[in-house]
């Protein structure tokens, strides 16, 4: 992934990697949706579900009372604290392979980065008896290459943070929920969906979702 792609001093190697990054950067925002949506979605679900056979335990109890603000100082002192307190186990090793994988390229751009600040640094100090491994290509040609992995370790930085303060709401958000009153009058159910589309003479398959009340 080092190896420059540039052609008479164009920067075609900031191309290359611009799509390779704007892909992880895609993929990375579709986890976090996914991890919001669904589990909170699933949360809900569960209540629903359970409502007959788990007793809950209500905002009254002198014993024990869920608390958003609990959950989201957790989730802020350390990350993944928050959901575990919310019994959502499943979620913390989710946020920990969140971060894992944002530390990684932070890392992997950072080194390259100062990969390539160098050996710009080697092609513009005019003293010949520097070896310049790059000697095939332009000096802007490895300029636009540390620039590149630069904005991207800025970037990766900026969605850590980001990241960081997503699952302190999702935290919040599920801890709000946790004793959330659902009566037994209340049922949901997800249901196939076949409609009949005029103007294109066809048939649309979906998801339905259908709440009844009592």
């Amino acid at each position: 992934m080092t190896a420059l792609t540039v052609k008479n001093g164009s920067d075609g190697l900031q191309t290359t990697f611009y799509r390779k990054n704007y892909a992880f950067v895609k993929s990375i925002l579709i986890f976090i949706f996914l991890l919001v949506f669904t589990g909170n979605f699933l949360g809900l679900t569960e209540s629903v579900q359970a409502q007959d056979t788990v007793p809950r335990i209500t905002t009254d109890s002198v014993l024990y009372r869920h608390s958003p603000q609990r959950a989201m100082m957790l989730a802020a002192a350390f990350p993944g604290l928050g959901q575990i307190y919310n019994r959502k186990y499943w979620k913390a090793p989710l946020v920990y392979i969140g971060f894992g994988t944002l530390a990684y390229f932070v890392d992997f751009n950072n080194k390259k980065y100062q990969h390539f600040k160098k050996a710009y640094l080697y092609k513009i100090d005019g003293d010949p008896a520097t070896v310049d491994i790059y000697e095939q290509y332009t000096e802007q040609s490895v300029k636009n290459a540390m620039d590149t992995y630069r904005r991207w370790r800025d970037m990766n930085l900026l969605g850590t943070a980001g990241f960081y303060v997503i699952q302190i709401i999702d935290a919040t958000v599920d801890a709000y929920l946790f004793e959330y009153d659902i009566t037994p009058d209340l049922s949901m159910h997800i249901v196939p969906d076949f409609r009949q589309i005029d103007y294109l003479a066809a048939r649309s398959a979906g998801l339905r979702i259908v709440f009844n009340w009592k």
